[in-house]
């Protein structure tokens, strides 16, 4: 068990530098896409800004600083340390290690999304501001842009508890197919 402990601390750390990256190319781009240094425009860099300060935050304070905390409580919950390693108990931590690490990314991509939309909505106020009537508004604040940001939240929410449903019936699954699988290879010799 102890060799999933450090897969998953491992890829807990590959995951905050991916997402580290990404999300300092994200604040490069908006910075770059300021046209006017206006009010609005550094209100929305500094919420842009603010956002992603918080999200580098929390990824370094769990992805490295408590890796190891949350590899034992995400990997190995419900599994006695002494426990000895079987191929379900194997399938179980490897497809929570997945589920979670597809969370993390799929938190990533609502913030980003949200982020964008709140820009979007920004940006579709100023507009309203200067005269260009309150339809852009409107259809801005009313989108249905905004159902997957939701959507991406609730996936990340499930993925990031161990997709406890998805992950007994993929273990349960995996299991009989490899016992099919061995009963046929049994009978063809």
């Amino acid at each position: 068990m102890n060799k999933m402990i450090s897969l998953a601390k491992i890829m807990f750390v590959g995951l905050a530098i991916y997402l580290l990256i990404r999300t300092a190319g994200n604040v490069l781009m908006s910075i770059m896409y300021i046209r006017q240094f206006t009010l609005e425009s550094m209100g929305t860099m500094a919420f842009n800004l603010t956002l992603s300060i918080a999200y580098v935050a929390a990824i370094v304070y769990f992805l490295i600083y408590k890796r190891e905390k949350w590899a034992r409580k995400l990997i190995a919950k419900d599994i006695e340390p002494d426990q000895a390693l079987d191929t379900s108990l194997t399938l179980t931590m490897a497809f929570r290690l997945v589920s979670v690490g597809a969370g993390l990314y799929s938190m990533y991509t609502f913030v980003w999304s949200f982020s964008t939309l709140i820009r979007n909505l920004l940006l579709a106020a100023q507009s309203d501001q200067q005269g260009e009537g309150t339809r852009t508004f409107y259809t801005a604040a009313f989108s249905p842009d905004y159902l997957q940001p939701l959507l991406f939240l609730v996936l990340a929410v499930y993925l990031l508890c161990g997709a406890p449903h998805f992950v007994r019936w993929q273990v349960k699954k995996t299991i009989q197919f490899c016992n099919q699988h061995s009963d046929l290879n049994k009978d063809q010799k």
